[in-house]
């Protein structure tokens, strides 16, 4: 209508269809058991003080039709894996009551588990300290949840779980 009136703007987007879960990854199917029939879903330890950060991470791995246990700290950890059975351990490295890579070691060696550390931390020193505390890999966040999808199907898929079972050997390999 004239200087100091405002002004009318159109914008015309294009829209495309709605992809799958997160990029159109479907979900793993449920790991075979050794006689090739599916079994029960993994259970995965869930190691992340940033409750934002776990409660997305959780709906993730559920959705991908994972058993989830979350713990916020090494304390609560150690409790979860007392008293659970788990197959895969993911964790944060930076914790409130120490590192995860600590809590990596001790879940190693009392259970014989392994895991994915996803951390801020991304240096080659930070990657390299992560797999000799018995992570089989180290994702820097902010992280590829395609990545992360398929590393732990493929470790699931190489470390046959059981329903109750007490998790992968500390024989683990790299993904």
């Amino acid at each position: 209508a004239g200087p100091g009136r405002g002004a009318t703007f159109t914008v015309t987007l294009k829209t495309v269809a709605a992809a799958g879960p997160l990029g159109g990854s479907a979900p793993p199917p449920a790991p075979a058991d050794r006689n090739g029939t599916r079994d029960a879903a993994a259970h995965i330890l869930l190691v992340e003080d940033h409750a934002p950060t776990s409660a997305v991470l959780q709906r993730l791995l559920e959705r991908w039709g994972w058993s989830v246990t979350p713990a916020g700290s090494i304390q609560s950890a150690l409790q979860a894996a007392a008293q659970g059975h788990f197959d895969l351990v993911i964790s944060d490295l930076g914790l409130p009551d120490g590192n995860g890579c600590e809590l990596m070691k001790e879940l190693q060696a009392r259970y014989g588990l392994r895991g994915v550390a996803v951390s801020g931390y991304g240096t080659e020193q930070d990657a390299q300290a992560s797999l000799t505390a018995g992570f089989f890999l180290h994702l820097t966040k902010p992280i590829d949840f395609d990545d992360l999808r398929v590393a732990i199907a493929d470790y699931l898929a190489g470390h046959a779980h059981r329903p109750g079972g007490t998790g992968a050997g500390p024989d683990g390999g790299q993904v």
